[in-house]
């Protein structure tokens, strides 16, 4: 079936090219001879790897590979430069390749319900991300270094082991979204503080999280807005402990 479209893509010149969900368990070698794709779509597969000519791709802007096998991404894909959206939801994904910071077009990166466990610095390099799924994973920190991402306006990290944030997150002011839900959290790092997510047609989510009773208080009487507001006061920390379990 995959070399029928294939060769159908091939000879109508198409820019976009649909293999999903046809139980393919590797890239075919064919699909790499499309120089002309723009958008590729693989998942639904058993797909365990990627080959390292995946570059030859040079004009690809979208790959979508959710729900597949893979538990490594290939050092190469940083080659694909004009690459704007990557869908690697769902997943093995342990670790990803050094230099993968170095993906000078994305936009988009989804890489929710993996298994990643860290993020290296050279992640702060994609600073044209716009959106960025981490949910489901098992991440503990997050590196300094994403505090680069100066552009960034949705950043999902739901369902993760978080239970701080670097300061230097809080050089994200363009976030508009920023979901926490089902994290580590007992106090509202203060870094966030700093963006404004409590302003109207923002969304800060915290549901989920093992608050202390004076944030749980505060986030029921008046959500985020008060939250942020009662934070912002020099006599927060000083809130006797049975005021705080109030």
């Amino acid at each position: 079936m995959a070399k029928a479209i294939i060769d159908e893509a091939r000879i109508q010149g198409m820019k976009a090219i649909s293999l999903d969900d046809i139980g393919l368990k590797e890239v075919p070698l064919d699909l790499l001879d499309l120089k002309a794709l723009l958008r590729v779509n693989l998942s639904h597969n058993k797909i365990t790897e990627l080959p390292d000519d995946i570059p030859q791709l040079k004009n690809l802007e979208i790959l979508s590979l959710y729900t597949n096998r893979l538990t490594l991404i290939p050092k190469s894909i940083n080659q694909l430069s004009s690459l704007r959206r990557l869908i690697l939801s769902n997943n093995s994904i342990k670790e990803l390749p050094q230099g993968f910071g170095t993906c000078s077009s994305l936009e988009y990166l989804d890489l929710s319900c993996n298994k990643l466990s860290s993020l290296s610095a050279n992640f702060g390099y994609l600073t044209t991300l716009k959106t960025l799924y981490l949910s489901d994973n098992i991440l503990t920190t997050l590196p300094n270094e994403i505090g680069n991402l100066a552009i960034l306006e949705i950043f999902v990290l739901r369902d993760n082991k978080l239970s701080s944030l670097p300061k230097e997150f809080g050089r994200l002011k363009s976030l508009v979204h920023l979901n926490l839900q089902g994290n580590q959290f007992k106090t509202l790092p203060t870094c966030l503080l700093e963006i404004p997510l409590n302003k109207k047609d923002t969304k800060l989510l915290l549901a989920g999280n093992p608050f202390e009773p004076n944030v749980k208080r505060v986030l029921k009487q008046g959500g985020v807005p008060k939250l942020y507001k009662e934070m912002k006061e020099p006599t927060w920390n000083k809130e006797k402990p049975e005021q705080q379990s109030q």
